[in-house]
């Protein structure tokens, strides 16, 4: 994919690595490093992978780390071409708005996946090394998570910026109040959160009794869960883009 077959995407991707919101997406996706180091330092070489990157990963990561990434990210791609009034030049014909929508989603999956990623098997690396333990099924399983949290939260937060200005505060309630508490200790509300099919397809990959989800979900019934609110936040986004003046 070059720069003439998707220009709104290269176009994000490039203020994304060049402003101050790269920085921020880093320093979330390194605090389970963070963390490795603090154990490492407490407990030297006898320390468990699981019940250190793995246990903080569906507790931490998941529900509060990688919805953060997703909201900095996906609530820029957008919102700071209406900020700055450049968003009518990029939507002008013949450029479908569907595919501007599309683009922009990408820009917010490629740059949050690969740096949640690229940090998370950093620490995954760094632990195996000083355990002497290279756990396969964990290693994917953070892979294939972060994958799918940053696809499912970029698209809901890009339709999110499309409906209000103030995101960033709505985004961060959410994440807060939402997925990290009430989902939490709320069963019924568990089925309602993105927090609960990543966790369950998570779960499902390490297949371990110490690390599992309660109400747990199939790992086909949360892929199907997932893609249905990307394709529908998706849609709906294109819809409120082709309703808006940009005049």
């Amino acid at each position: 994919m070059n720069s003439d077959s998707a220009p709104v995407f290269w176009l994000t991707a490039r203020q994304f690595l060049e402003g101050r919101s790269i920085r921020v997406v880093a320093v979330l996706a390194a605090v389970p490093l963070l963390l490795g180091f603090i154990e490492i330092i407490a407990s030297g070489t006898d320390l468990q992978m699981r019940g250190i990157l793995g246990q903080s990963f569906i507790e931490l990561t998941i529900p509060t780390l990688l919805p953060l990434i997703a909201l900095i990210l996906a609530s820029s791609a957008i919102g700071n071409e209406i900020t700055d009034r450049t968003l009518p030049y990029l939507v002008l014909k013949p450029r479908s708005r569907f595919r501007f929508i599309n683009e922009k989603v990408l820009a917010s999956v490629v740059i949050g996946s690969l740096i949640s990623i690229a940090l998370g098997f950093l620490a995954w690396i760094i632990l195996a090394i000083v355990s002497g333990n290279f756990d396969g099924e964990l290693i994917v399983g953070i892979v294939v998570a972060s994958f799918l949290a940053i696809v499912a939260y970029s698209a809901a937060f890009t339709l999110l910026s499309l409906l209000i200005t103030r995101v960033l505060m709505a985004g961060l309630l959410y994440v807060l109040i939402w997925e990290t508490l009430l989902a939490r200790f709320i069963p019924g509300l568990r089925l309602l959160s993105v927090r609960h099919y990543v966790q369950s397809v998570y779960a499902q990959i390490l297949d371990d009794a110490s690390i599992g989800v309660s109400q747990q979900s199939a790992v086909s019934t949360s892929l199907i869960v997932l893609g249905t609110l990307v394709i529908i936040t998706i849609v709906f986004s294109w819809l409120r883009l082709q309703q808006m003046d940009l005049d």
